[in-house]
């Protein structure tokens, strides 16, 4: 009996010390492409988000979206976005990637104030960023930029503005190379330019050096000032606001805005 039980505790030791890649709230990697610390750097990511905007950030990876009895990728997106009672506050707002594996296929969809912060134009954008990452199958640094620009989206929603996306460390070395080119071939530009019109020059010991080919003329003349007139006239202003660079956001008759692609 003592054995048994000896057996038994050995058994549980062995099953515990086994790494097990926990479910997260924020990011179900069901399909196993990321790694626990990757995982679980993201979870941290995507809460800090959400508790800091109170619009949930979500991702979700499947082998074949086909598992949910969806006929499209961006329908089991939706459905897996109800079934597990994603987004938050009361009106359950919140933004799910969602990725297929098998057949390599994604849905960004949002819900609630998703809609307002993740715009058609915004929604491409961020698609359009991970994609390099995707085909290279780079998919943690795929996922920082969808954490880093959703979050980007919303934070900018929240305080009324347009998102503009922060330039990466290449694109700013090549602008940076580009703004030092330019204001040396301005600079080289100016100084020719000066030194083509440098002359010699000397004081000059008489009036006559002073004077045009016709001699020296002075002319003399007088404005009397009589009266001036002002006139104003009034422009109103438009009262119709601005839509902003964002853009608007289509949403379905079931609340769902977003869109699917390939990657």
């Amino acid at each position: 009996m003592k054995k048994q039980i000896l057996a038994f505790l050995l058994l549980l030791v062995m099953v515990l010390a086994v790494p097990v890649q926990a479910e997260g709230i924020y990011v179900k990697d069901e399909a196993g492409i990321l790694t626990p610390e990757q995982q679980q750097k993201l979870e941290a990511a995507a809460a800090e988000i959400g508790e800091k905007y109170q619009c949930g950030v979500y991702f979700i990876s499947v082998p074949d979206f086909t598992m949910t009895g969806e006929s499209s990728v961006r329908e089991a997106a939706k459905y897996r976005y109800r079934k597990d009672d994603l987004g938050l506050g009361s009106g359950d707002d919140g933004v799910l990637l969602f990725m297929s594996m098998d057949d390599r296929k994604m849905a960004l969809i949002t819900y609630g104030y998703g809609n307002t912060a993740i715009t058609d134009k915004y929604n491409q954008m961020i698609r359009d960023a991970m994609k390099k990452d995707f085909r290279d199958d780079d998919w943690y640094d795929a996922l920082e930029t969808y954490l880093e620009m959703t979050g980007g989206c919303i934070q900018a929603a929240r305080n009324g503005r347009n998102y503009h996306p922060r330039p990466s460390f290449g694109q700013r070395l090549i602008a940076i190379g580009i703004c030092m080119l330019a204001g040396t071939g301005v600079a080289w530009l100016v100084v020719s330019g000066m030194e083509k019109k440098l002359k010699s020059v000397a004081v000059g010991t008489e009036a006559t050096a002073y004077a045009g080919p016709d001699g020296l003329k002075l002319t003399v003349r007088e404005d009397d000032f009589i009266s001036t007139t002002t006139s104003r006239s009034y422009s109103p202003r438009s009262s119709g606001g601005s839509s902003g660079g964002g853009g608007g956001t289509t949403v379905d008759s079931d609340g769902f805005g977003g869109s699917s692609d390939s990657f």
